[in-house]
């Protein structure tokens, strides 16, 4: 079933305005995974950024040789009965050289599944922010905007198709559009449009879908009685290495003070640094600290923090068994959602 879903599936189910109330039964889980994501980028089409070749961001900085070296993410997802909690870490590295039925349905998620966490920002568009598969649980109107959603849906659900289905998985495709389109912003006219063509996946005006990705950017906290979003951008350079005059004013614009300069030459003090604004910005220790190569001028780094309450009484249920595949059970802790 899960082969046979894609963006389009994707996008029919977000758009659904009639709500369904059901019985419903999870597993409690808690997932962290580090993952690198250069190479499925290069699959998916954006590739010019990578290649020494034809990689030009010379509207970020003069300095010679710059490509971007390697983009990687590291997620974590909390389910319990208090409710979801989850963050990611994007890092990009920039080198030189509804209606009740009665009864209600009842589906109990006792075998491997995948779910999508979203931000409906409009009727016809969301963000996706973190998307992933369970398969053993461990306990503990806008027509650019809706281009976007698109593009971020196929990404996720491709992705989502590559991941080990014998292991959990998370990873959070707008944090990393978010690194792009800073990246894109920086780029020469055909690297721009390489990776513009792929954040929107569409042959809209480059313009058009720079201002909205710029737009979008913006360091952003909002939070309703039952949740928080909470998306922090932050721009490491090297103390020694010159941005460019017009990309620093375009930063300017969409940023708070976002860009900082440090000694790069200093390993510790760059890792002790960027360990800082993730700790501080996701409320947590990292379990990992952040490890530099010395040959990064530039790190691009954001952060996406979301935590939310159910709206539904959900309790402790006890232990029941969880089938990963058709010979293999695990028993683990259920939550059960009631009115």
């Amino acid at each position: 079933m899960f082969e046979e879903l894609n963006k389009e599936r994707l996008a029919e189910i977000f758009a659904i305005e009639k709500k369904t109330h059901i019985y419903l039964r999870i597993p409690k889980f808690k997932i962290e995974m580090d993952v690198k994501l250069t190479e499925n980028l290069k699959q998916m089409g954006i590739s010019d950024v990578f290649d020494k070749e034809k990689c030009d961001v010379s509207q970020i900085s003069g300095e010679p040789q710059l490509n971007v070296d390697d983009i990687r993410q590291k997620c974590f997802i909390m389910i319990n009965e208090e409710g979801v909690k989850a963050g990611a870490i994007t890092l990009s590295d920039i080198r030189g050289a509804g209606l009740y039925s009665d009864p209600m349905p009842f589906f109990t998620a006792d075998h491997p599944f995948a779910y999508f966490i979203v931000e409906k920002t409009q009727p016809n568009r969301c963000n996706i922010l973190f998307a992933g598969i369970v398969v053993e649980p461990i306990s503990e109107n806008d027509t650019i905007g809706r281009i976007i959603t698109e593009s971020q849906m196929k990404f996720g659900v491709d992705f989502c198709k590559t991941c080990d289905f014998t292991k959990n998985s998370i990873f959070a495709p707008f944090p990393l559009f978010l690194n792009l389109a800073a990246i894109g912003i920086g780029a020469d006219d055909e690297v721009a449009k390489n990776v513009f063509g792929f954040l929107a996946n569409d042959d809209s005006k480059p313009v058009d879908i720079y201002k909205h990705l710029r737009h979008e950017m913006k360091p952003s906290e909002y939070e309703s009685c039952r949740g928080k979003v909470e998306v922090f951008q932050q721009i490491f350079a090297d103390k020694n290495f010159e941005l460019d005059g017009d990309f620093m004013e375009n930063v300017k614009r969409y940023y708070s003070d976002v860009v900082k300069p440090i000694d790069f030459s200093n390993e510790s003090e760059v890792e002790t640094k960027v360990s800082e604004f993730f700790n501080n910005s996701l409320k947590i220790d990292v379990s990992e600290q952040f490890q530099h190569d010395p040959t990064t001028n530039l790190i691009l780094a954001n952060t996406v923090f979301f935590k939310v309450r159910w709206c539904l009484n959900v309790i402790d249920d006890g232990i029941s068994d969880f089938f990963i595949d058709e010979q293999t059970k695990k028993s683990v802790e259920m939550i059960n959602f009631t009115n």
